[in-house]
């Protein structure tokens, strides 16, 4: 019994275990919930250009992975532009950390879905730091007309909003549905000394086995 513990620690620590994602920020309820829809993102070929953005401050540092946001397309095409930009007096800046598109992932039902804007993994979040996710129709001269749902539990802090390029404006309320994650680490493949303890313990097992079973 001893040494079939014995082979299964090496197996485990040979392989070592996968890591999730953990998640830097969200507004998100249980289960992934989010709220109705509420901000418009506009191309400019809608007539008016609208942009959006909702602050978040990671606890630790965070090396940014995936953004998801609840969106509904009410027409036009289907693309998002998603960013992280770092923060000036309180409003999103013009310093980029990462920006990323997303194509064909918004639902037409206006009850609305995530869609998951995927980074490189490269850009590393400051605990403390105060960010902005920036979401804005591809191309924004296009007909892009999207809704970002707000969250369900009642979370609030300033909206940001760009109109046709100007300024960015803020005021206080509900912030959208969002949830910033780090980037998952590999699994890491079994080390070549791994394989090598790990056919030493198999083959002591079997010769010890054989050795009880012939007493």
């Amino acid at each position: 019994m001893f040494l079939l513990h014995a082979v299964v620690a090496v197996i485990s620590f040979a392989f070592g275990s996968g890591a999730t994602a953990a998640v830097c920020a969200s507004t998100f309820g249980e289960g992934s919930s989010f709220g109705a829809g509420a901000y418009a993102v506009t191309g400019s070929a809608t007539g008016t250009r609208f942009d959006r953005a909702f602050p978040f401050t990671p606890t630790v540092d965070c090396r940014l992975g995936t953004i998801e946001v609840a969106f509904h397309l009410d027409s036009g095409t289907n693309a998002l532009r998603i960013a992280v930009v770092e923060d000036s007096s309180g409003l999103p800046s013009s310093s980029v950390v990462e920006s990323t598109t997303v194509l064909d992932e918004m639902t037409s039902d206006p009850g609305g879905s995530i869609v998951t804007g995927i980074f490189t993994g490269a850009s590393l979040l400051s605990g403390g730091s105060t960010y902005w996710i920036v979401v804005e129709a591809e191309p924004v001269t296009g007909d892009t007309s999207a809704v970002w749902h707000q969250n369900d539990l009642a979370i609030t802090g300033v909206r940001g909003v760009r109109i046709n390029g100007g300024s960015w404006q803020g005021s206080l309320g509900a912030l959208g549905a969002f949830r910033v994650a780090e980037a998952a680490l590999p699994v890491p493949a079994m080390a070549p000394w791994g394989l090598a303890a790990l056919g030493a313990a198999l083959l002591l097992s079997a010769g010890l086995s054989l050795v009880a079973h012939r007493r």
